[in-house]
């Protein structure tokens, strides 16, 4: 997998974001990331806490889509701030 760690090189990148992340397998982001030698954040579009963390390890970050879903909730659909709360309490306990 030199060819990626060849490509952050020649370009320069101080990292890599990754669209369309669930469409390819575990093992290869987890082989890529370690690889390109540089931070890597994938895209799950998804908003299932417990699916989204089956992709934390594999790479160093993805956006937390579920996370945005409490807080859209609660500052531009006037939802309880409850629910920002409830959602790192899910997030623990489940």
């Amino acid at each position: 997998m030199s060819w990626i760690f060849d490509l952050v090189q020649t370009y320069n990148f101080d990292a890599l974001g990754i669209g369309a992340t669930p469409y390819v397998s575990r093992d290869f982001w987890a082989e890529f990331s370690e690889a390109s030698g540089v931070f890597c954040i994938g895209e799950v579009l998804d908003t299932d806490l417990h699916y989204l963390a089956t992709y934390q390890g594999p790479l160093e970050s993805i956006i937390n889509y579920a996370l945005y879903d409490a807080l859209h909730g609660s500052f531009q659909q006037g939802k309880p701030m409850t629910d920002i709360q409830d959602y790192y309490y899910d997030a623990i306990v489940t």
